[in-house]
């Protein structure tokens, strides 16, 4: 089974990629491949800039290595040679991301973002996130590139080995079958609720180790939906705020402020509306 890890600190990075034979290093400028078993180096190739994550095939036959940019590389574990160089669609960088194979092996899936601009002249636009999936099979020829709302496979979500970003709606899924309020959507990654010009984003906290913390992004409509602020809540804390969502006496507050949207995390009764000034309220 594969695992990826990544250790960084201000000198160095290395994103480490354990699967049955081999262990594999991606440090920026080369990858490295080890056996996994004897520790002994098998082939290293270097000469690269910003190549920081990548995947072992299912069948240990090929290794991708991405760029932190417009290409993704790659290789034969059976023969050691760098196979390939592939550019990704014209306009898409990875940023900060991985790259992770399907469970057949048969298809590639690279996260990739591209800026839109609606006004160039003031320098104004936004980021559109987008998966692009590769047939390995023939040659990683590109079969698609599907939108998505925000950015997916980042590579913080890495800290732990067994992460897999397809299962972590599972534990969070039961919670929502109460919710009769605004609509829910399961994407791969999470689940989405939204209500009003509100977004909340629930997923398992990959970046820390206690098993029992979620995060809650909560985005807001503006041109698009905009992140505006994360929640971290404990496993009873989750629970209470999703009962809250079909109560009908309570509402989310919103405060604006010179520096942007700013999310009150508790939740406040309908009736105290009228006496609070300045604040703009959604509820269903």
């Amino acid at each position: 089974m594969r695992r990826r890890v990544f250790k960084e600190d201000n000198l160095n990075w290395d994103f480490l990629i354990t699967s049955e034979h081999y262990s594999i290093h991606i440090t920026g400028g080369s990858v490295k491949i080890y056996d996994r078993i004897t520790k002994v180096p098998l082939k290293i190739f270097s000469g690269y800039q910003y190549l920081y994550t990548g995947d072992v095939s299912p069948d240990e036959k090929e290794l991708v290595a991405l760029e932190n940019g417009k290409h993704f590389y790659v290789y034969s574990l059976d023969d050691l040679e760098q196979r390939l160089r592939v550019t990704l669609p014209r306009g898409y960088e990875a940023i900060d991301v991985y790259p992770f194979y399907s469970e057949d092996g048969n298809l590639l899936y690279v996260p990739v973002e591209r800026y839109i601009y609606t006004d160039k002249k003031k320098g104004r636009g936004y980021y559109e996130f987008s998966v692009c999936k590769y047939d390995t099979t023939k040659k990683y020829t590109l079969v698609n590139t599907e939108k998505k709302d925000r950015k997916l496979y980042h590579w913080d979500q890495l800290d732990r080995p067994d992460f897999n970003p397809l299962n972590m709606i599972e534990t969070l899924l039961p919670k929502f079958e109460h919710v009769t309020k605004g609509s829910v959507h399961v994407t791969d990654a999470d689940i989405e609720w939204t209500l009003g010009e509100l977004k909340f984003i629930f997923q398992e906290d990959c970046d820390r180790q206690s098993d029992e913390e979620y995060l809650v992004m909560v985005l807001s409509e503006r041109d698009g939906w905009e992140e505006v602020q994360h929640l971290h809540l404990s496993e009873e804390e989750l629970i209470d705020f999703i009962q809250t969502l079909d109560n009908p006496l309570k509402a989310y507050c919103i405060e604006t402020s010179l520096g942007g949207f700013l999310v009150k995390s508790s939740i406040v009764d309908k009736c105290k509306m009228k006496k609070i000034t300045k604040r703009r309220y959604y509820s269903d």
